[in-house]
């Protein structure tokens, strides 16, 4: 049988280049729901990095100030 993987961390600050949120797959709606982003700063919702993750996934890009959620 094969081993089931680690759960990583939901929110991850990768430097001061990317902040990552992973696992959308409790939506049932399937549309993004950004408003759970509104806390965020120096942060843009969408692709602007490219993909880092498949499926559900968003990513954060932005290239001044620190990054907080």
């Amino acid at each position: 049988p094969t081993e089931t993987p680690l759960q990583p961390s939901l929110a991850e600050i990768n430097g001061i280049h990317a902040v990552l949120r992973d696992d959308f797959d409790s939506n049932l709606q399937g549309a993004l729901d950004a408003n759970i982003w509104s806390n965020c700063s120096n942060c843009e919702v969408g692709a602007v990095c490219g993909v880092l993750l498949f499926g559900k996934a968003v990513t954060f890009c932005e290239p001044f100030g620190e990054r907080e959620l």
